[in-house]
């Protein structure tokens, strides 16, 4: 009988069958009739639609009918299950989360004969099913997820020989990466120590290749599971695993691209794929406020061994670059993104770059141009959904990159600006929705944080470009653009985003000092832009916060954030010196607000010493440019006790300036 006869004739049994007896007198016929090898995917969806996910359901929930042992009822069911569960319609149904349980059930009641074992083992392949496909395979059943694998942490342990143990790696990195997150609280005795200590004694035992990618992956996945620093061991245990598994990792990133073109690296883009994350999750461990407590030596190692396995990426990237490649497909072209992501990640880290480094920011440069046009213009939105957003990940390091003058010019001779103002206002239109709602108190949500520390990296990208490119700027009607937005959506941001609306403001005072012919055109805007400049200014510094209120100390409010502020400040105060020369309007507005008269009240409060000497210089400056470019400011300061400020805190060039 033909395969499609077969299965014709199947269908019309199971149909026909009136109740489950008939039905499953059906079924023991399709194992006859029917073999797996000749079954297309329309006939397996044939075949399984006949049988029914209710039914099958009931199989595995219900006794087993007179005269059939449970153990075989239970087995059957689990088999057709297992055969039908890699079909995506099947994985992919919401039935597949009421099977969980039951399957789990089946596993745990399995005895240990051989008989048994192919039970387990298609149960097993029914819950990899089910967790490769669907993200709530767990949900409301925690403890289902808890047993799964703790019973595959078993397994392994007890296992002796290499393909069973392969298989078993396979399952719990499948099962790991189905967690459901967060991932629920579990005594660590339960799978967490037993599995960290046997995948432990596993990447120190000695492995042949075959051996080694099964137990890289499930490492990888326990990774992303449990987190870099696997608190189940006792802190020495933990560096030492972390140590081992780092060092695997950067092996076989340097084995799998060194020497390697595009297409033979990519044969194994899994495991490489697996490495370049937990190296990712390194690279964010060291650099945290907590990281693992390697002595010297340890560190150096790690580090080294890292630098090397990013050297190799750089150089296969490199290659692929002089390649040239005229299209990738999108295999390809998805693991030279991964690729790019890890050289990303250390690239931020970094603040000086070899000359390899920057003879490769043009293809950089153009591959992530490529993933944010994607994702802007969501052409071919399915296949743009699972593109990363590599620019945002280029933005750290292009924060180094545009303040040294190498690159700078390599940059630049692409139009990065161009491409940097453009992801400025893609970003600005995704944080727009948080901007003017005020900040939660003590925010530590890295994801709801995520859109408006995009806006401000950018900001530090442009304000290099603008500070170093004065000529450039100057004449670009881009740059004057993005002033003019700047200065109008200013007021738009809630005051409690105090970091973005200090990097905006200093940004708004540089484009406004390299386009100051323009100021005349806007005044309005530009009034109230400097309402907020003055404001951002004034409130950094007083008397009243410090102890004993006779010492000039950075408020309250900025305190929390002075590290990410303290350069903006001086900044933004130079250039507003600056610009007092260059627009007309300026001296007299800064002399109304009455903040003159308030720098001098605060100075002529507190003796000598009891001031920051930074802070006293950048305020001379800023008055001594006032009291240059206007003889009404020269007065005003003279007259709020300039002389005698400038005598107690030593401000000797303003003290000559007001003498004349």
């Amino acid at each position: 009988m033909s395969g499609d006869a077969g299965v014709q004739r199947c269908v019309a049994m199971l149909q026909k069958a009136g109740n489950d007896t008939e039905k499953f007198a059906a079924l023991l016929m399709v194992t006859k009739l029917v073999n797996a090898a000749d079954c297309g995917p329309e006939q397996r969806r044939l075949l399984f639609d006949a049988i029914g996910f209710t039914y099958l359901l009931r199989m595995l929930g219900s006794p087993a009918p007179p005269g059939c042992p449970p153990e075989l009822f239970k087995s059957i069911a689990l088999t057709i299950f297992s055969c039908f569960s890699q079909d995506e319609h099947v994985s992919g149904s919401p039935q597949m989360a009421e099977a969980v349980p039951l399957v789990c059930e089946a596993i745990r009641q399995a005895s240990d004969d051989e008989e048994q074992l192919r039970l387990v083992s298609d149960g097993y392949q029914c819950l990899e099913a089910a967790a490769g496909a669907r993200s709530d395979v767990w949900a409301g059943q925690p403890e289902l997820f808890h047993r799964l694998l703790a019973s595959l942490t078993m397994d392994l342990q007890l296992e002796e020989e290499p393909e069973p143990r392969n298989a078993l790696c396979r399952d719990l990195r499948v099962a790991l990466l189905s967690a459901p997150q967060p991932l629920p609280e579990s005594e660590p005795d339960q799978w967490r120590r037993p599995l960290t200590e046997t995948l432990a004694g596993v990447l120190t035992s000695r492995l042949s290749a075959q051996q080694r990618g099964p137990a890289l992956l499930l490492a990888a996945a326990m990774v992303e599971a449990l987190g870099v620093r696997h608190q189940a061991l006792e802190p020495d245990k933990q560096r030492q695993l972390v140590m081992v598994y780092t060092n695997l990792f950067c092996i076989e990133i340097r084995m799998g691209l060194e020497d390697r073109s595009l297409a033979q690296a990519v044969k194994a883009s899994e495991l490489l794929t697996a490495s370049f994350f937990v190296l990712e999750r390194m690279f964010e461990m060291l650099i945290s406020d907590t990281p693992l407590e390697f002595d010297a030596k340890q560190r150096q190692q790690v580090i080294v061994a890292m630098r090397g396995a990013c050297g190799a990426v750089i150089g296969f990237l490199t290659r692929v670059m002089k390649e040239d490649a005229a299209e990738l497909t999108r295999h390809q072209t998805m693991f030279v993104y991964s690729c790019i992501r890890i050289v990303l990640a250390w690239l931020a880290e970094e603040t000086s770059y070899p000359d390899e480094v920057v003879q490769l920011v043009p293809f950089l440069l153009r591959m992530c141009g490529q993933t944010f046009e994607m994702r802007r213009q969501q052409a071919a939105a399915a296949a743009a959904a699972d593109v990363p957003d590599l620019l945002r990940l280029f933005l750290p390091a292009l924060c180094h990159l545009t303040s040294d003058d190498r690159a700078r010019y390599v940059l630049l001779m692409l139009d990065a600006d161009e491409t940097l103002v453009q992801y400025f206002h893609y970003r600005w239109d995704l944080a727009a929705p948080l901007l003017s709602q005020p900040r939660p108190p003590g925010q530590q949500d890295e994801a709801a944080e995520e859109p408006v520390q995009a806006v401000i990296t950018v900001c530090s990208c442009l304000m290099n470009i603008v500070v170093m490119e004065a000529e450039r700027v100057s004449q670009s009607s881009l740059f004057l653009g993005l002033q003019r937005f700047v200065v109008q959506q200013l007021a738009s941001v809630d005051a409690s985003h105090l970091v973005l609306r200090s990097n905006l403001t200093v940004l708004g005072l540089l484009l406004l000092h390299r386009h100051a012919s323009a100021a005349r055109a806007h005044q309005s805007e530009l009034v109230r832009f400097a309402q907020a400049a003055v404001r951002f200014l004034w409130d950094a510094h007083n008397v009243e916060d410090s102890m004993d209120q006779q010492a000039v100390v950075v408020s309250t409010r900025y305190r929390g954030a002075w590290d990410d502020l303290k350069e903006l400040w001086f900044l933004g105060l130079q250039v507003l010196s600056q610009l007092a020369g260059e627009v007309d309007w300026l001296v007299e507005f800064v002399l109304d607000s009455g903040w003159v008269t308030e720098i001098l009240t605060m100075f002529g409060r507190v003796r000598f010493g009891y001031a920051d000497e930074s802070v006293i210089k950048a305020f001379e400056g800023f008055l001594v440019g006032l009291a240059k470019a206007s003889e009404p400011a020269r007065l005003a300061v003279k007259a709020a006790d300039g002389e005698k400020v400038c005598r107690t805190h030593r401000m000797r060039e303003l003290a000559a300036l007001l003498k004349k």
